[in-house]
């Protein structure tokens, strides 16, 4: 029984997962961009045979991203250097963020303020020139709707399951 309520969760967790990643991508920017580094890594945390591509991409508004997917559809821009992304509203392109450097609207600061960061001190992290993963996502390797509505359906038929088991059950048990 508790395997059919995991089972149920799952599905209906994933099915959320997926609608809120579809709604996200069709308010998404269309951005062409250029590739200016693509990486091929196999295996995660020890298990090998999982391969996932990481894709570092100059994009047409001057930012940059990286895409970090398991989509095979990454594989063709390893020698194809241009690419249509898909950056939803509010995704950081996190290249200023994850190396420490200024944000392009807070370049332009008071003079006291930027005397005053000269004499701050420095930050003990590393400064990484890659940015970290966002949302943003290849245009071709988007989540297509039937894996939303394959696990939707999922959860209902493993929920109508369920409960003519329990009903069954209940049945036995009274009769």
């Amino acid at each position: 029984m508790f395997a059919f309520l995991l089972l149920i969760g799952l599905c209906f967790y994933g099915a959320h997962h997926y609608r809120a990643r579809l709604d996200g991508l069709k308010t998404a920017e269309e951005l062409h961009g250029e590739v200016v580094s693509w990486n091929q890594y196999s295996g995660w945390r020890g298990q090998p045979g999982w391969k996932y591509y990481e894709l570092i991409v100059n994009a047409e508004n001057g930012r940059t991203y990286k895409i970090v997917t398991d989509n095979t559809k990454a594989r063709k821009y390893r020698s194809r250097t241009d690419i249509v992304i898909l950056v939803p509203y509010g995704a950081d392109p996190a290249a200023y963020a994850e190396t420490g450097l200024p944000q392009p609207d807070s370049i332009f600061r008071p003079l006291d303020e930027i005397g005053s960061a000269l004499n701050a001190p420095l930050p003990v992290s590393p400064v990484y020139l890659v940015p970290s993963p966002t949302a943003v996502t290849i245009k071709e390797a988007a989540e297509k709707p039937w894996n939303y509505w394959f696990l939707l359906i999922s959860g209902i038929v493993f929920s109508l399951f369920f409960v003519v088991c329990v009903i069954g059950m209940i049945v036995d048990y009274f009769c």
